[in-house]
């Protein structure tokens, strides 16, 4: 039977749940405990099991000590397992009472138990005795004993003073070192404190996530019994415009609770689209906006954009967001030290690069604005029974003329293997070097990952240049990208393509799916057109999972074509 999860720290040795203590005398031992005796039932063993219970003997034999500290590490983890806190305490009394070494990750493991369901004190018990003990403790379990005090326990600071010990003791923070305690203060109104360590860990380059934003957010509005803050609230949206691409339900609500609530209160500031271009992060992007009385404002869930851009809640016309060169820049760095892990790639790499910058960079390729990922292309729906070993050649020769009849100008990118003449079926022979005729073709070295080759050049040609594959790129490779950027890039670039009916000329018709001519990402005063020209405060969250989207409409004067809501708030 589960335990439920409790929020006031009981006394260490009080049962929690259903389960009956199972207090297990000093003396006794795995093997006394297992071992069968002339009147109990056979045992079903497993080779593992037999294995393991072999090793035992032989360890009892050679070092009790050790053995039996192993068993008690055992035990405690089957008491993790099974949310067993009874078992778990009286476990870690009999080791206080007889002084058992059970090793630090022993310790952790009881620790994550007990913090898992509040119990603090008792968390607290097993830290002092880890403490007067000298055994070492990781940031894996300061962060249990600091999630738990922040969030369960409702004591920041206390989590917040365990924070300042772990990093005294040369630990290295990561964002779950600093998230509860973040959120913990922000959940209080406690928004001095909450703001002063997300800058500190800003300051440990560490990037914060939706959760901590939009604690800060809900903070900022007054929840929890704090002020409504203005300069705060706008740094943070900016940072979460910044950092996510497409928010989720509690941002919408943490935001249009923010605009409500200054609504309700009658004053409202100006200005502030300069909070969110002012660049940096964090405390950087303050900036003094002068208040005024609330001019006309609307908020609206659930409207939709339609596909030349427009928010139909205010007529604002979205943009489409390209990658700054800096970040483009930083993109094209971080693949390249990918490629260049291995050193044997440099001289290949480098003579790409250069074919790259063209004739006028002393290079020699083509003239492009589509690149294809051939591989990708080509193994499209081949993992049926008896499909052939190789590419699907005629699949590419589809997507290729596709985008030739568009007016686009082609790259394609294909592995060494693919065109190798040695391996290219006899009757896509004359294909292949027809590509190559029409200089459509860029052919990746052996030892080199195509992945790299038709993502490095899609960036590299920047503009509005797409990248045909249905490869969303998830694998590690991929994964060690910034992925802030790597995903706007994406979803600018990317075109996912599928196979129609065969046509008259033999071939299938091919379908794509382009990126909309807008961004779907987080919209504000600095982004899109408002209608009629005026210089409103329009701000536009697209919410993970569908279509819709969250339009707030500061309006400074004049009529828009939507409806005058008289500041009434539209839920969907």
């Amino acid at each position: 039977m589960a335990l439920k999860r409790v929020y006031e720290a009981a006394p260490l040795n009080e049962d929690v749940g259903s389960k009956p203590s199972a207090s297990v005398p000093p003396s006794q031992s795995i093997l006394s405990e297992s071992s069968s005796s002339p009147n109990a039932p056979p045992q079903d063993h497993n080779d593992g099991s037999l294995r393991q219970t072999k090793r035992m003997k032989r360890l009892l034999a050679s070092d009790p000590a050790a053995a039996e500290r192993m068993d008690y590490r055992r035990r405690l983890g089957l008491a993790r397992r099974d949310d067993d806190i009874p078992t778990a305490l009286q476990l870690f009394a009999d080791v206080q009472a007889r002084d058992i070494d059970i090793g630090s990750e022993g310790f952790n493991a009881l620790i994550a138990l007990l913090t898992t369901f509040e119990r603090l004190e008792d968390a607290d018990q097993v830290l002092t005795h880890m403490r007067r003990k000298h055994f070492s403790l990781t940031e894996a379990t300061y962060v249990c004993i600091m999630r738990a005090l922040a969030l369960g326990g409702r004591q920041p600071e206390a989590a917040e003073d365990l924070l300042r010990e772990m990093l005294a003791g040369g630990l290295r923070p990561r964002l779950r070192s600093y998230s509860p305690i973040i959120v913990g203060y922000a959940e209080q109104g406690k928004l001095e404190n909450a703001f002063a360590l997300y800058d500190k860990m800003l300051a440990q380059d560490i990037e914060p996530t939706e959760t901590e934003l939009v604690a800060l957010l809900r903070g900022c509005s007054g929840e929890g019994g704090g002020n409504v803050e203005v300069d705060n609230f706008y740094r943070t949206l900016a940072d979460l415009q910044d950092l996510v691409l497409e928010p989720g339900e509690g941002a919408w609500e943490a935001v249009a609770g923010w605009f409500e609530k200054r609504r309700e209160r009658g004053d409202w500031a100006v200005g502030h689209d300069q909070a969110a271009k002012s660049g940096g992060r964090g405390k950087d992007r303050k900036a003094a906006l002068p208040q005024t009385p609330s001019p006309e404002m609307s908020v609206r869930r659930g409207v939709v954009v339609d596909e030349a851009g427009v928010c139909s809640g205010c007529g604002t016309v979205l943009e489409s967001i390209q990658l700054s060169s800096e970040a483009a820049d930083e993109l094209m760095t971080k693949v390249e030290e990918l490629v260049l892990a291995d050193r044997a790639r440099e001289a290949e790499w480098a003579r790409f690069k250069a074919w790259l910058r063209g004739p006028g960079g002393g290079g020699r390729a083509p003239e492009f604005d589509t690149v294809i990922d051939g591989a990708n292309v080509g193994y499209f729906q081949m993992n049926y029974a008896q499909a052939p070993p190789h590419v699907n050649y005629e699949q590419i020769s589809w997507v290729v003329e596709h985008f030739v009849g568009m007016g686009k100008k082609p790259l394609l990118v294909l592995h060494a293997r693919h065109v190798d003449s040695r391996r290219v079926p006899p009757g896509y022979a004359a294909l292949v070097q027809k590509w190559r005729e029409r200089q459509l073709l860029l052919v990746v070295p052996y030892r080199n990952n195509d992945d790299w080759f038709w993502l490095f050049a899609t960036v590299f040609k920047g503009g509005r240049t797409l990248l045909v594959t249905n490869d969303e790129m998830r694998d590690h490779h991929f994964q060690m990208l910034s992925q802030r950027t790597f995903l706007r890039w994406k979803e600018r670039h990317q075109v996912h393509f599928s196979f129609g009916g065969y046509e008259k000329g033999g071939g299938r018709s091919v379908q794509i799916q382009v990126p909309a001519v807008y961004s779907k990402c987080i919209q504000g005063p600095g982004n899109g057109k408002a209608a009629g020209g005026r210089e409103d405060e329009n701000w536009h969250l697209p919410r993970a999972g569908d279509d819709k989207w969250l339009c707030v409409q500061v309006r400074r004067g004049g009529a828009t074509h939507a409806q005058n809501d008289g500041g009434m708030t539209e839920k969907s």
